[in-house]
């Protein structure tokens, strides 16, 4: 593999691969392993399932003969992760749905005091915004880790998610609007 190819941006790469030159996963792989991992971890807790996961993922794209072309690389890796994992607890027989998986997201107090130095205000409002994080139905919390947390846009958390764009947007500014209100009677208390 050429230095050339590591250059290229994901959707490059993606029709690359589609082409057939199969050393192109091995990009992919070193460049998202870590989204992959943290994501798989937000839908199940599991961290030997989810590498077992990743791996299948990738045989599965390099076995693959009939890749199609798409413009949200990162969107496809993160859903088919999600299938995968989902698939493989379904073999395994576990009575176990991804949405019923916690999504945790969480500092503890010494990270907060070393991000806030003697400010006792910001450490209370930090903690104030991961319990309300907490407190949020399943899907605002995934939209929140999805679109904050790893920056995806609005079309790559519709297709992860398996629901239209409008609707991300909307999930994502009432999980926003669920959160200024908690926030803000947190503020009024305090001041």
């Amino acid at each position: 593999m050429n230095n050339f190819n590591k250059n290229l941006d994901d959707y490059e790469l993606w029709q690359l691969l589609v082409q057939g030159q199969k050393d192109i996963i091995e990009i992919f792989y070193r460049r998202y392993y870590d989204l992959l991992f943290n994501y798989g971890l937000k839908c199940y807790h599991d961290e030997e399932i989810v590498k077992d996961s990743i791996q299948d993922l990738f045989v599965k794209i390099y076995k693959s003969n009939q890749l199609k072309s798409t413009t949200y690389v990162k969107a496809y890796l993160l859903k088919a992760l999600k299938n995968i994992i989902f698939d493989k607890l379904l073999r395994n027989q576990r009575k176990v749905s991804l949405e019923d998986e916690p999504l945790d997201i969480s500092i503890d107090d010494e990270s907060l005091t070393q991000l806030f130095e003697k400010n006792d205000t910001d450490i209370r409002l930090s903690k104030q915004i991961l319990t309300t994080y907490q407190a949020l139905p399943k899907n605002q919390k995934m939209i929140i880790y999805l679109r904050y947390i790893k920056g995806l846009s609005h079309k790559e958390i519709a297709e992860i998610m398996d629901i239209k764009v409008q609707s991300s947007m909307n999930l994502t500014q009432r999980a926003l609007a669920s959160i200024r209100e908690q926030i803000s009677k947190f503020i009024i208390f305090f001041i």
